[in-house]
């Protein structure tokens, strides 16, 4: 099993909010729902917006983590 010192000194955040996805999700996430709210007959799934606001989340320290082996 490694250290704890070893773990650490490996470990390079993510950081997801600086990729030109979670950038272009982030800026347009909310127009794009009003849009599709205003010209489509049915609303989006509720599944799709709720995993573009997750994928907004995932891997943001700020929004909490989890621990997996």
């Amino acid at each position: 099993m490694a250290t704890v010192a070893a773990i650490s000194a490996t470990y390079r955040p993510r950081r997801p909010e600086t990729t030109v996805l979670h950038q272009l999700v982030r800026e347009h996430l909310e127009t794009f729902v009003a849009h599709a709210r205003e010209q489509y007959d049915k609303p989006l799934p509720r599944y799709v917006v709720d995993t573009f606001r997750s994928f907004l989340k995932c891997g943001v320290l700020a929004h909490g983590f989890s621990v997996t082996d």
